[in-house]
């Protein structure tokens, strides 16, 4: 009985916070709330294990959490129900993610960074409470990266904490589930203002076979992509005048998933810096994104945490020969990952297709995808590991949130010409058309 209660606790108390904080269709409540949720749950354990208090933490940041959402709550512009091909979608994430929880009590089974990076991380913070273990601090656990973003890990050490043990395993993989069905309906139902090809365009990746498959094996590629997709989606779906602060919550979330979650999450800001209409609003999620990295970015710095990757460089650099060889290798192995129609489904192509088609590209978001396959290119060129291990093991999880970005491209391309975007404007380009005054934005 204590697993299951650990399960409802780690799952049904975040979103029964989370609901404070998003006010729209009830689709979006849901899922919007639930990872707001989980973020807030996340960041609560993680602050409690800095000071050894994981549970407390936890509990104080919800109840904040709780406190506070009305005040900035997330406010859909719109209609109050989404429209009959995204409540098709919206019960189609339901049953699968369903039946992804019935796999996740059946087959508790994780691949093998689930089991040897976050899920042993998570036991360590629940056997000491606090980052002080030999999982943390010993070199012999290098390959366990204590340097990276514990979010998913703290989370799941709350569930061994509330259920008293860490042999079973099958809460954490519901977890996941839930995360992965309350971010499906995130996206069906924000996409729905934009109309039914964007539905559409976001439901081709949340059912893209490969995401699906990857949702149980325990990795973080997955969850961070849910929060920084997510966090995108409402930054540029979101009210007009309405609070931006789950949007940062939720790319806050992502940084500290995984280590490539901050610059991913920077580069969806980023691009809109060079606005002045949209300046304000990227500052102002960025403001909430520092503010939620900061104090592990801060810790790992003073705590001086082993990162295999960064080690390596430092004791072997590659050269600029070893660099130029691997940019075809590298080419080649991200396109053909992005083009494998098992694992995507020709998802990069139609997204393609769309943006071509429609003859509307918003170039913050070209920037924002273009950027973040570029992160990955360089990591790749430039590691001084071993290169193949690297490619061959990685490329098909590293592809998600950037599919993940060219998604919300394409569906953005999609949304009906007259609608007024967040701010008031229309940031649009389309090509082939006199200059109007709402296309000055990204001309």
């Amino acid at each position: 009985m204590r697993p299951l209660a650990a399960t409802l606790a780690t799952t049904g108390l975040p979103l029964f916070v989370g609901l404070r904080w998003v006010a729209g269709p009830r689709a979006l409540r849901f899922g919007m709330g639930g990872l707001l949720g989980v973020a807030f749950l996340g960041i609560g354990a993680l602050l409690g294990g800095l000071v050894g208090a994981v549970l407390p933490g936890a509990a104080l940041v919800l109840t904040l959490a709780y406190v506070l959402g009305p005040r900035w709550r997330f406010v859909l512009d719109g209609e109050d129900a989404v429209g009959p091909t995204a409540r098709r979608l919206v019960v189609a994430v339901l049953v699968v993610g369903a039946a992804l929880l019935l796999l996740a009590v059946w087959r508790p089974v994780a691949w093998w960074d689930g089991w040897m990076i976050w899920s042993l991380k998570a036991k360590a913070l629940a056997a000491t409470g606090d980052f002080s273990g030999p999982v943390f601090t010993n070199p012999v656990y290098g390959t366990s990266h204590p340097d990276y973003p514990p979010l998913l890990s703290c989370w799941q050490a709350v569930a061994y904490l509330l259920q008293g043990t860490s042999e079973v395993s099958w809460p954490l993989q519901v977890q996941l589930a839930f995360l992965w069905t309350m971010g499906g309906l995130t996206l069906v139902s924000l996409a729905s203002r934009w109309g039914t090809g964007a539905v559409l365009i976001f439901g081709a990746w949340v059912f893209a076979p490969h995401l699906v498959r990857q949702m149980l094996s325990g990795y973080a590629d997955v969850p961070m992509a849910m929060f920084l997709v997510a966090g995108a989606a409402a930054l540029w779906i979101g009210p007009r005048g309405g609070s931006m602060a789950p949007a940062g919550v939720l790319l806050g979330a992502g940084a500290l998933t995984k280590n490539e979650g901050l610059p991913l999450a920077l580069l969806v800001l980023i691009p809109l810096l060079f606005s002045a209409e949209f300046r304000s609003r990227a500052l102002r999620v960025g403001a909430v994104l520092i503010v939620a990295y900061l104090p592990w970015g801060i810790f790992v710095r003073v705590r001086g945490f082993a990162n295999d990757l960064a080690s390596a460089v430092g004791d072997d650099p590659v050269g600029p020969g070893t660099i130029l060889a691997r940019v075809p290798v590298v080419a080649f192995e991200l396109s053909r990952e992005l083009l494998w129609p098992l694992r995507w489904a020709l998802l990069t192509l139609a997204c393609v297709a769309v943006i071509a088609l429609t003859r509307r590209v918003c170039a913050p978001l070209a920037a924002t995808t273009l950027g973040s396959l570029g992160l990955f290119s360089v990591i790749y060129v430039t590691a001084a590991v071993d290169f193949d291990f690297l490619v061959e093991f990685s490329v098909g999880r590293v592809v998600t949130t950037p599919l993940g970005f060219l998604a919300l491209a394409a569906a953005w391309s999609l949304r009906p010409v007259g609608l007024t975007e967040p701010s008031g404007l229309d940031a649009s380009v389309e090509t082939g058309h006199p200059t109007r005054p709402r296309e000055r934005l990204l001309r």
